[in-house]
């Protein structure tokens, strides 16, 4: 499929500047802001996901539309996509806060854990070259910066970013690390799983559980979403004295579960569960792409925590993962020494924001802020918003 140009200044084609001849021709970038236009490239959107490395599920049609369709408006969708004759070779989803003639432009997801890298494909370099001219272009007037989410910190596209004379990168806040755990680079996998079950006294701990309750089972992909998704909000509404954590708000409720329920029917996600005597004990939300699973959100019976219940369905969890073939568990945050103590591998994560350099530069810094003030005191006082589930 090949999108019509686009006569406003947002959607003009930059080239790769590379001296590499590509047969389809060279790649081009033209800028989306109508979720129909988008929703239509969603299976070639699928073939991307899965052609781009380190990708989530974060990064899929499922999740950015849900995102789109909830919680932005249309007016604010700007998704630029990388083309090299009529594939889609590359696609990062932004956001667009407007304050008089200035744009900010936002990481689609910002606020809800959603990953920031663009998707890359098959053609790494030559589609990082060609989004980052375009965010250069983007950005020269001085009326606009853009918040580059959770870039890989050994990446290219950070590397291009910051080496880019024509921009100033400012680091926001720390870098994020992340707890991976990555079977292939085991050498012995039963070894991994007794030392670790050992050091957690997750055999102890499962006798004593199966010695209360008799009949326990760890059910992968429960049969009832919707019910398990109520048992893990209750749980946490316990566990952590009425903060619901990823339920917070109505719209966090409304926006979770769709959220999930999408991601699950486009084959990126699964719900299990933890039974005692056929009550549901644990519940946990793992999203992947291709063998790569991310441990995404987690809740347990408070009134057993003492039994330890977040490892041994950790433990189960990862059994079940590494049986079904997956070649890495991301286990999120690396700041609880527990996911540490798991983990054999830790990625870096790393936010900028970019402007023009020099004194536009200054001036954007300037109205970005002003921009954040603004548009945090207009989420507060509006009044509108989804129902509460």
């Amino acid at each position: 499929m090949r999108l019509g140009r686009h006569s406003h200044p947002d959607g003009v084609n930059l080239p790769v500047k590379s001296p590499t001849s590509w047969p389809g021709g060279p790649i081009r970038v033209e800028v989306i802001r109508n979720l129909d236009q988008l929703s239509e490239l969603k299976w070639d959107w699928e073939r991307l996901v899965r052609s781009s490395g380190r990708a989530s599920a974060f990064s899929t049609a499922a999740a950015i539309l849900t995102w789109y369709r909830l919680v932005e408006s249309h007016s604010a969708v700007h998704v630029v996509t990388a083309w090299r004759g009529d594939q889609l070779v590359g696609l990062a989803p932004f956001s667009v806060v407007r304050l008089g003639p200035f744009r900010l432009f936002a990481t689609a997801g910002a606020g809800y854990g959603y990953d920031g890298a663009p998707l890359i494909g098959a053609y790494p370099a030559q589609v990082e070259q060609a989004i980052s001219d375009y965010l250069t272009n983007l950005v020269a007037s001085g009326m606009a910066a853009i918040y580059l989410r959770r870039l890989p910190s050994d990446g290219t596209m950070l590397k291009i970013l910051e080496n880019n004379a024509h921009l100033s990168c400012m680091r926001m806040g720390a870098d994020e690390a992340r707890s991976i755990i990555h079977f292939g680079q085991m050498q012995d996998i039963e070894h991994y799983f007794s030392q670790v079950a050992r050091k957690h006294a997750v055999p102890r701990r499962s006798r004593r559980l199966a010695e209360r309750f008799g009949d326990v089972e760890y059910v992968i992909d429960d049969p009832e979403p919707g019910v398990a998704l109520d048992a893990m909000r209750d749980m946490m509404r316990r566990r952590f004295d009425g903060d619901l954590r990823i339920f917070r708000t109505p719209q966090n409720r409304v926006l979770t579960r769709t959220l999930i329920l999408e991601l699950k029917a486009a084959g990126h996600a699964q719900i299990s569960s933890m039974f005692a005597n056929g009550q549901r004990i644990t519940v946990t939300v793992d999203i992947h792409v291709g063998d790569r699973k991310f441990w995404w959100a987690v809740a347990y019976e408070p009134d057993l925590a003492h039994y330890s219940l977040g490892h041994i369905e950790l433990y189960e969890f990862l059994r079940n993962a590494h049986c079904s073939g997956a070649s890495e568990v991301d286990l999120g945050s690396a700041g609880f020494t527990y996911k540490q103590r798991w983990a054999n591998v830790t990625r870096h994560y790393r936010t900028i924001a970019i402007t023009a350099p020099r004194m536009r530069g200054n001036i954007a810094n300037t109205l970005r802020r002003a921009v954040i003030r603004w548009h945090r005191v207009r989420r507060v006082s509006a009044t509108a918003g989804p129902p509460a589930v």
